[in-house]
């Protein structure tokens, strides 16, 4: 009797042959050439746990009849062979063992190629291609590649975009907008210079910042004389002190004065733009030389004066010798005295005089005033000063005459002064607040003064207006001369002040005091979220301040990166990690690698996520993939003693292969059963 053992193993995990074994037994017919011989005894085995437990069954037939939890194997003699897919870089996809004449077929994920800076890959098919199996085969993935795109952005030097556009991995960048410009400062105008960095071929994504010239600005400066005319115009550079170079500047003299040149007004100071200078001078007044004689041409004095002064002669009181009919008596000088024009010689005159008489003027309360001799015949003539009574308050006396009436010299005589009472007059002057006089009148004692102006004005500053209030002091009678200044009440100013939020829609409009610091009472200002920032308000710009002026203050923000919440889970839908990472970062799984159970046909390995991880733009939900591999099993089958007959057929099987196993006894022994340790 011919005794064969098959044993059945596993490189993992132990499993029935086929996935539809699991409750069931596996039972194994021969099937060689000899098809006459019949298998009895066969030893069933429980796949669920390869346990040892047998049971005895009787295969009437081999025509294919169904038994109730039986697998039947047929072992025939057909030639099987490897044929393996693997990947461009050799890697193993897929192993299998398949009978002659068979077609292959690749059952696994679709295989990828990683992608480099410059291309991309998809799966094009296999090389070579897929044909009937003649012998063990190897078919490698081939793919078509496709050139990367990358983002190149054009930006101002101010970080504004300019241009934004995907070129090809290795072409080089061309900018095609206008020519980038910067704002003149007061101190530099711009020319473009270029891009930073270096234009140059695609090999990622790229910013190129326009960069600029400096030029510094020149501004005209103007030097001109004090009547305007252009003394020298040049251009001066922003920062550099403007050199006058032309002749000194000089004004021509006057009869009064002559003129020194003393500098530039404004001062000279660093250009920071157009300027316009004016020489200024130190004046000197003239001197002219003035001449004193006496009526016989002697020279009695010779002195410098300055122009507009009155000359004044310092020497003794000219005379002139009497003669037997008259003395002389200076008399002054021609021609008159007058102030300083020009060079002058003034000679001294004399009156003649008579024979005289003491003639005496007094005042009214005996006061004497004049007394001096006068030429018989001549009537007497009073040369004072006009006599004057003391003034009340209510009178001023004015000068009448004298009593006796003056007649011609025949004796020594006194007169005495009269006088006429007239109400007195006073100056009331009525002036503005700063001084100027709006009004100057004389009004009686007694009278109440009027004012007959336009009613008086002050002009309006930043912070106040005024209304004109009346006099200080109150308008009495008059009883003296009398300023009387205008007062007013002042108002204070009101400005527009606008809140606006910083796309310029109006939040509020309102009128505040000047000095009074504006505040905000609408609802707090919001600006709308964008996929990438939250907004919070941040404040005023310009910063809130005391009212000077109307204003717009506009609302500023703080961007706040917006985190959305990124979900990884397994092939299953179990959550594995949930977090929430800011816009535009790339999330990272931070925990163990996913998992997929084995089943008995397959064992899987982690393929990465679907969709690809990019950069955050919102929520999203990642799921594990994975690459499933098929199990292998170990089938070796062998007589109990070789001398009993030859086996064929061991070797390592994927799940669900069907296993041809060859059994030759030799003579004298006849096929018992399997046994499977």
């Amino acid at each position: 009797m011919l005794r064969f053992y098959a044993f059945l193993l596993a490189s993992v995990m132990l499993f029935a042959v086929y996935a539809n074994d699991m409750t069931g037994f596996i039972a194994l017919e021969y099937g060689g050439a000899q098809s006459s011989y019949q298998i009895k005894n066969v030893k069933h085995v429980d796949v669920n746990n390869i346990s040892s437990t047998e049971a005895e069954m009787i295969v009437q037939s081999k025509d294919g009849t169904s038994h109730p939890n039986v697998r039947t194997l047929i072992f025939t003699n057909s030639i099987f062979y490897t044929v393996k897919f693997v990947n461009d870089d050799d890697t193993v996809l897929q192993i299998s063992e398949l009978s002659e004449g068979e077609t292959p077929q690749y059952t696994g994920v679709t295989p990828t190629k990683q992608a480099t800076a410059e291309y991309t890959y998809t799966f094009a098919g296999w090389t070579p291609a897929i044909s009937a199996v003649t012998g063990a085969q190897t078919y490698t993935a081939t793919y078509n590649s496709v050139k990367k795109q990358y983002e190149i952005i054009f930006q101002n030097e101010d970080g504004t975009v300019l241009q934004r556009t995907n070129v090809a991995y290795g072409v080089t960048p061309q900018y095609t907008g206008e020519t980038p410009t910067k704002e003149a400062t007061t101190e530099y105008t711009y020319t473009f210079a270029g891009w930073t960095p270096t234009i140059s071929p695609v090999t990622g994504a790229q910013t190129y910042t326009a960069t600029f010239n400096s030029v510094k600005n020149q501004y005209e400066i103007i030097f001109q004389n004090e009547d305007g005319t252009v003394l020298q115009r040049s251009n001066f550079a922003y920062g550099v002190t403007p050199v006058y170079s032309g002749e000194t500047p000089i004004k021509p003299a006057t009869a009064e004065f002559t003129y020194t040149f003393a500098g530039w007004t404004p001062t000279i100071s660093p250009v920071t733009g157009a300027q316009t200078y004016t020489a200024t001078y130190n004046s000197v007044k003239k001197q002219y030389e003035i001449i004193f004689k006496n009526e016989d041409g002697t020279e009695l004095q010779r002195s410098n004066f300055a122009y507009g002064e009155t000359p004044v002669y310092s020497g003794p009181t000219p005379t002139k010798e009497a003669t037997a009919e008259y003395t002389y008596t200076f008399a002054g000088w021609t021609p008159a005295i007058t102030a300083v024009t020009g060079s002058q010689t003034y000679t001294a005159t004399f009156n003649a005089v008579k024979k005289q008489y003491e003639i005496i003027f007094q005042n009214e309360d005996g006061t004497e005033l004049q007394r001096s001799n006068f030429a018989y015949g001549v009537t007497p003539v009073y040369s004072g000063e006009t006599p004057v009574k003391p003034a009340t308050s209510e009178y001023t006396y004015t000068f009448s005459g004298w009593t006796p009436a003056i007649t011609a010299v025949t004796g020594a005589q006194t007169y005495t002064a009269t006088f006429n009472a007239v109400k007195k007059q006073y100056e009331i002057i009525f002036k503005n607040e700063d001084g100027t006089v709006l009004q100057r009148s004389n009004f009686a004692y007694g009278v109440t003064p009027v004012y007959s102006g336009a009613t008086p004005t002050k002009e309006a500053t930043a912070e106040f207006t005024y209304t004109f209030a009346g006099w200080t002091p109150a308008i009495t009678a008059v009883t003296g001369s009398q300023i009387y200044t205008a007062t007013y009440n002042s108002v204070k100013k009101q400005y527009e002040i606008i809140f606006q939020n910083e796309d310029l829609i109006e939040l509020q409009r309102s009128n505040f005091a000047y000095g009074v610091t504006p505040v905000y009472s609408g609802e707090t200002p919001t600006k709308e979220a964008t996929a990438e920032f939250t907004y919070t308000f941040a404040g005023w710009t310009p910063t809130i301040s005391p009212v000077t002026g109307a204003q717009t203050y506009t609302a500023t923000y703080n961007a706040v990166k917006k985190q959305y919440e990124i979900i990884f889970q397994n092939e299953d839908g179990t959550e594995l990690q949930r977090s929430n990472f800011a816009y535009g970062v790339t999330p990272v799984y931070s925990g163990e690698t996913p998992t997929k159970e084995a089943t008995a046909e397959y064992t899987y390995t982690f393929a990465g996520w679907t969709p690809t991880i990019s950069p955050v733009t919102g929520s999203q939900t990642y799921t594990a993939t994975f690459n499933a591999n098929k199990k292998r099993y170990i089938l070796m089958a062998k007589p109990q003693e070789n001398v009993m007959g030859v086996v064929t057929g061991s070797g390592t099987y994927e799940y669900g292969t069907q296993v041809v196993v060859t059994v030759t006894p030799k003579f004298g022994y006849d096929f018992d059963k399997w046994d499977n340790d």
